[in-house]
C-alpha cells in the first residue's frame, strides 16, 4: 500500500533544476509507480542534483534502469559518484 504519489504533474516537467530536484525527492513519498517513468528520464538530466535525486527515487521503486546507472557511476574511473557507491 502506501500513500498516493504527491500531485507533482507539471512540476516534474519544469526547466528549473532546483525545482526538478526537489520534485524528484518529493516523488519518493508514497507509491512511486506514478512517477517512475519520469524519474528514469531524469536520470539523464544535465544537472547533477536532478540526476542524483531521480536516481534515489528510481532505485527505491526498483527500477532496473536506475540500478544500471548506479553500477555505471560506481565504476566510473573518471568521476566520483558517492551515492552510487553505497
Amino acid at each position: 500500500p502506501g500513500l498516493p504519489p504527491p500531485p507533482l504533474g507539471d512540476w516534474l516537467e519544469s526547466r528549473e533544476p532546483a525545482l526538478l530536484a526537489a520534485c524528484a525527492r518529493a516523488a519518493r513519498v508514497g507509491r512511486l509507480e506514478g512517477h517512475l517513468r519520469t524519474l528514469e528520464r531524469l536520470l539523464e538530466h544535465p544537472d547533477r542534483d536532478v540526476r542524483e535525486a531521480a536516481l534515489l527515487g528510481a532505485l527505491v521503486a526498483g527500477s532496473g534502469r536506475a540500478w544500471t546507472v548506479c553500477q555505471e557511476q560506481a565504476l566510473d574511473p573518471c568521476e566520483v559518484h558517492p551515492r552510487s557507491m553505497v
